[in-house]
């Protein structure tokens, strides 16, 4: 069996792999106390110091009762210790002493990190002097390794506070008012150390200490200042900070005002208080409307509404605020004068009805005033019926006075106009694309309005001019009713339109198409009037270069470039409308390719070039046999023989293509195929010679390199090989065209291993083989055990250079003459594992 690890440092937890083979049972016995008969038992911890040795005993699956015994040892080290004392708190640039605090100190290395600190002395386990240039917590950490036996320390970690020079900033209101809270707050740097001197001149200090924050206030106005200065230790000194701090007295809030008022009447209301005009005013007047005035005043207020109002001021100053004052007015109520005109537009001598709409007691007057109208009948609060005999606008007004408080004037008016005479014109026919004048000649006065609006010159006008497009294929009538007014009355009159329409024109087809084998269907794209007459002008380079029918087709081109389509069209004797059409014949490339070569060995690389007449942007398809390519100027590599067709398709960018196909282009020879057989491939040094036989076929020459610096040209040939090592030969044969081909064999020549054991020794001390001592060579791992005829294990090493003296393990009591078995397993230089076994008697 194997183990893994076979020591460890403070503990170690060992893996077990079970090699044993035809075994029924297994004892394990771990030499901490443990045992298991699990062929490979869980990982053991041995985690006190010591060496542990472990035993597996193997009994055999055929039930013979034999055992076999094998052991393992394993040990347990101490690692070194580690730990770190000294100062805990430094200044920013002062001097830190540090010690180890362990006690390993031979054969042991150290790793020390200062965390960014400058070493002023020490070394190894120290002690140091170390300084550091900023300020924080620096973390020291140390790591210690027994370089004897590999165990390390878990790493401990020291913590130095470095103070840095202490920042006196703090954050406090500029301004306040007598009696108010200020909070001061500490907004700058220091150690846990550090002595805050605060000065509030002038100031009760309500709650705070140390850094604070701090609530002070002052009880009179004027400016002050507070000033913090910090002392930490034997640490630089700090900058004071002074901050200014204005105090001010709060401003009172007196106003006067009417104590009783009537609705809608205006109200004055002056500020008394001791605040200046930049002071900041907040009125509230209780649903009062502002006719004027702002800031401090004085304000003219009116109140809608009947009851009692309260007027309220709080006055800001200097971040001071008032206490806020209220007083109150008693608004009585005033009659409300309104009225409703049954119409505010007549026309010669209608009349209009006036209805008091308003609100008024039982003595209320009422002083209405009717112009130059004729009072038709009514009295008092109405209603009136009156007559306007002149024309124009015509002022109703009434106020009404009740209580002491008079109403707001209410006002309303009625136009008097004249009856005008509307006259659409005489009805009309035209073609679309023409346009006829309606209506008459205007009348100073009057207003002209023509519905619908659309395709009228102008639809306000009394005389417009008509111009609406029918794309339709049949007559369209269209009335237009003309409304005219002079300002207070109207009249209207209708005019019916027919538009006839045009064979209207649009030509669509294709925008282009390649020279070879173009063909075109031109459609009108318009619809069709019953009876239109069409005429289509394709060009000179067009077959056939005219048409009468509606959509022509087919209709190819001959030469390359912008070719102009026109199409005339008319219908219902209406002038014929023209539509122009332009499309493009494109050119077609003309392919062609050529080679920097067509025949040679594989792998053939040929540069192929695009020698095309085509235009920019265009694509290209290669094929060469079954490979393929879109690059204009392809370079090829053929790694197959044989002889090729390639072809080239060249599409130019409106799509016009070309091929050219060139066969039997290319002629790719056959190679040979290099193959040797070396006998033998792996050899040892005592046999070093190895026979080369070529097994190429189709090749004419050849060369080997055989790796130690020799070549041969012979195709059959022995090399001898004058030193181990591993070898690559190179064979390279040629065919009678002179295309090569390469193959590498590798090649092992190893050097020979002996052992050598004797079989018997005399361990009774009298200096004559007393020692059993193995010899050999070329080895590189050993493991060696010896057993009694009871199967117990009585030796064991993997020293190659060791010897057995005939004790157990080396140490114990001499064992008993007899034959004993040992079994060897070793790995010699070429990396071979062997194992094998022998008999030694023991004979004192």
């Amino acid at each position: 069996f194997e183990i893994t690890p076979n020591f460890g440092c403070d503990s170690a937890l060992v893996s077990f792999i079970d090699s044993s083979y035809g075994v029924a049972t297994y004892t394990w016995n771990f030499g901490n106390g443990n045992t298991s008969s699990s062929a490979n038992p869980t990982p053991q911890l041995f985690d006190t110091l010591g060496n542990y040795l472990i035993s597996l005993v193997a009994t055999d699956s055929a039930g013979f009762g034999c055992s076999s015994v094998t052991s393992r040892a394993v040990t347990v080290l101490q690692a070194p210790s580690d730990s770190i004392y000294g100062d805990t708190t430094v200044c920013v640039g002062q001097n830190a002493n540090l010690f180890y605090g362990g006690v390993d100190t031979v054969n042991t290395s150290f790793i020390w990190n200062f965390d960014g600190g400058t070493v002023v002395s020490g070394a190894f386990w120290g002690p140091f002097v170390v300084n550091w240039a900023t300020p924080g917590v620096k973390k020291v950490t140390l790591s210690v390794t027994d370089v004897v036996t590999g165990c390390t320390s878990v790493p401990d970690t020291f913590e130095v506070t470095v103070i840095g020079t202490p920042v006196t900033s703090f954050s406090v209101a500029p301004s306040a008012c007598i009696g108010q809270n200020i909070q001061v707050i500490f907004t700058g740097t220091a150690g846990p150390t550090a002595t805050f001197n605060w000065s509030f001149v002038g100031a009760t200090v309500v709650s705070g200490s140390g850094f604070g924050p701090y609530i002070i206030n002052y009880a009179a106005a004027g400016p002050y200042s507070i000033t913090l200065d910090i002392v930490d230790g034997n640490c630089p000194p700090a900058t004071p900070t002074t901050h200014p701090i204005a105090v001010s007295i709060t401003p009172t809030a007196t106003f006067t005002l009417p104590a009783i008022s009537c609705q809608n009447q205006s109200n004055l209301i002056t500020y008394t208080g001791t605040a200046s005009g930049a002071a900041m005013y907040t009125w509230n007047f209780g649903g009062g409307t502002v006719t004027s005035g702002t800031g401090q005043g004085p304000y003219v207020v009116e109140y809608p509404n009947v009851g009692t109002f309260f007027v309220t001021l709080t006055v800001t100053e200097n971040g001071c605020t008032s206490a806020t004052f209220t007083d109150s007015i008693v608004v009585n109520s005033a009659p409300s004068a309104s009225f409703n005109l049954n119409t505010n537009l007549i026309c010669g001598s209608d009349s209009v009805i006036v209805a008091f709409t308003g609100s008024a007691g039982a003595g209320a007057v009422y002083n209405w005033n009717f112009g130059t109208a004729n009072v038709l009948s009514g009295t008092g609060s109405g209603p009136y019926t009156l007559s306007f005999p002149n024309a124009g606008w015509n002022i109703v007004s009434l106020d009404i006075t009740e209580n002491g408080c008079t109403s707001l004037t209410y006002a309303d008016s009625v136009n008097a106009g004249f009856q005008p005479i509307a006259n659409a014109g005489i009805d009309q026919t035209y073609c679309t694309l023409d346009s006829v004048q309606i209506g008459e000649a205007p009348t100073i006065g009057y207003n002209y309005t023509w519905s619908p609006a659309s395709g009228l010159s102008n639809s306000n006008t009394s005389n417009p001019w008509v111009n609406v497009l029918n794309i339709g294929v049949t007559d369209t009538v269209i009335p237009f009713i003309l409304t005219v007014d002079s300002l207070l009355c109207s009249d209207s009159d209708t005019v019916e339109i027919t538009i006839s329409p045009n064979q209207l024109t649009k030509i669509i087809a294709s925008s282009g198409a390649c020279l070879l084998g173009n063909n075109f269907t031109f459609i009108n794209g318009q619809p069709q009037i019953i009876g239109a007459t069409y005429n289509w002008d394709f060009g000179p380079n067009a077959t056939p270069g005219s048409s009468t029918v509606i959509n022509p087709s087919p209709i190819t081109f001959n030469t390359v470039g912008t070719q102009t389509v026109i199409l005339n069209a008319s219908a219902n004797g209406c002038p014929s409308v023209s539509d122009t059409f332009l499309l493009e014949i494109y050119p077609m490339p003309v392919t062609d390719f050529i080679s920097d070569k067509i025949e040679g060995c594989p792998p053939l690389l040929v540069q192929f070039t695009d020698a095309s007449v085509t235009d920019t942007g265009s694509t290209y398809d290669w094929s060469f046999g079954g490979i393929t390519s879109n690059m204009q100027n392809p370079a090829i590599s053929f790694t197959q023989p044989g002889i090729l067709d390639v072809s080239l398709i060249v599409t130019t960018s409106f799509g016009c293509r070309d091929t050219m196909i060139k066969n039997s282009f290319i002629d790719v020879w056959v190679k040979p195929t290099a193959s040797i057989l070396a006998e033998p491939p792996n050899t040892n040094i005592f046999f070093p010679n190895i026979d080369f036989t070529n097994t190429s076929v189709n090749g004419t020459t050849c060369f080997y390199d055989f790796g130690d610096g020799f070549t041969s040209t012979a195709c059959n040939v022995s090399h001898t090989y004058a030193d181990t090592g591993t070898y690559y030969v190179t064979f390279i044969t040629t065919n009678n065209l002179g295309c090569p081909d390469t193959v590498i064999q590798k090649i092992n020549v190893d050097p020979f291993y002996t052992f050598y054991a004797p079989n018997a020794f005399t361990p009774n001390s009298d200096l004559v083989n007393d020692l059993w001592v193995w010899q050999g060579s070329n080895i590189n791992e050993f493991e060696m055990r010896v057993f009694n005829r009871w199967g117990q294990l009585v030796y064991e090493t993997d020293n190659f250079f060791g010897f057995w003296n005939g004790r157990w393990q080396n140490e114990g009591d001499l064992v008993q003459d007899g034959v004993y078995v040992y079994e060897v397993l070793l790995r010699e230089g070429t990396g071979r594992q062997r194992a094998f076994g022998g008999y030694v008697f023991v004979l004192k």
